[in-house]
């Protein structure tokens, strides 16, 4: 069978004939009992079997087990005349793995129009899906985390606002598309996004760090802030994602506890297995008579050479 050549001079044939031969889309001719009547290097590469391997099997070679009443099916449109555009499926390749295909299929008539047979040509698109079902699933993740994702572009718009960055500063998605990301950057910290912008634009890390960050009602709260690159298909950098995690909990917490200790007349000290001072509350500088900030990496010996004081009690 001549794959869709039927309306080709003679002269036109073996040029035609070439690029089907060595197109990397498999291009599969069929009669319309679904025996396999021509076979390309692309359906080689795609399926792995030779055409002399594959010409005169049925076209359920490929098809996995559980699917096989799709070929009838579509056997049938092709004899009504009928075009199949587009069709996703699932196929079978000789090595027994499932690859998804993109399928078009037509009817493939001879020289009075009778249709005789079918041409598909089919696309591999496995890679697609999968990147599909990844950014699919990676979109879901930042639609339910809590934490602020939002994406600006390089000149600081804001391109992207997920419903944690909306219950965390008050703006809906409709209230900061296309605004500057500034706009939950107090004032004094204004110029923290240019300097991040910058350097993610030159290709420079940024390392987390924690900031303040102004809500729609100007209150202020304490975050913990990465960043990271937006690319484009070939890699150009074109933006940057931030994500924000309110830690103003934490941030009270841990000043709560503090003043606890603070709080304490006895010397409370931390120490290192390596036996040097890593922290000291205000009792300790009067015990010892020494600033907190000379007393924190020093040995711990050096100063608590007795028992009832060489105990860490923070």
């Amino acid at each position: 069978m001549e794959i869709g050549m039927e309306n080709l001079d003679k002269q036109e044939y073996p040029f035609a004939q070439s690029i089907v031969d060595n197109f990397d889309d498999a291009i599969i001719g069929k009669n319309l009992d679904g025996t396999i009547a021509s076979w390309n290097y692309g359906a080689e590469k795609i399926y792995g079997y030779t055409a002399e391997e594959a010409i005169g099997k049925p076209i359920s070679l490929l098809v996995p087990e559980g699917q096989t009443d799709e070929i009838p099916a579509i056997l049938n449109r092709i004899k009504n005349g009928e075009h199949v555009e587009h069709y996703e499926t699932v196929r079978r390749t000789k090595d027994g793995r499932a690859i998804t295909v993109s399928l078009t299929i037509s009817p493939v008539k001879d020289e009075i129009g009778k249709i005789i047979g079918a041409s598909t040509i089919a696309k591999d698109i496995t890679q697609r899906k999968e990147s599909q079902k990844e950014r699919s699933l990676f979109a879901a993740i930042i639609h339910s985390s809590q934490d602020a994702f939002v994406g600006m572009d390089l000149d600081t718009r804001i391109v992207s606002w997920n419903p944690g960055a909306e219950k965390m500063f008050g703006y809906s998605e409709q209230d900061v598309l296309g605004k500057s990301g500034e706009i939950i950057y107090p004032p004094e910290l204004a110029q923290e996004l240019k300097v991040n912008i910058e350097k993610i634009a030159s290709g420079k890390p940024i390392a987390a760090y924690e900031t303040r960050r102004k809500k729609k009602d100007s209150g202020l709260i304490d975050v913990a802030v990465s960043a990271s690159p937006i690319k484009d298909g070939s890699g150009k950098i074109i933006g940057v994602a931030v994500i924000d995690r309110d830690i103003s909990g934490q941030k009270q917490a841990s000043q709560y506890a503090r003043s606890l200790i603070e709080a304490s007349l006895d010397p409370l000290v931390t120490i290192s297995p390596e036996g040097k001072i890593t922290d000291v509350n205000e009792a300790t500088v009067q015990v010892t008579g020494v600033a907190r900030s000379e007393l924190i990496g020093s040995d711990f010996s050096n100063y608590f050479t007795e028992p009832k004081k060489s105990q860490s009690r923070l």
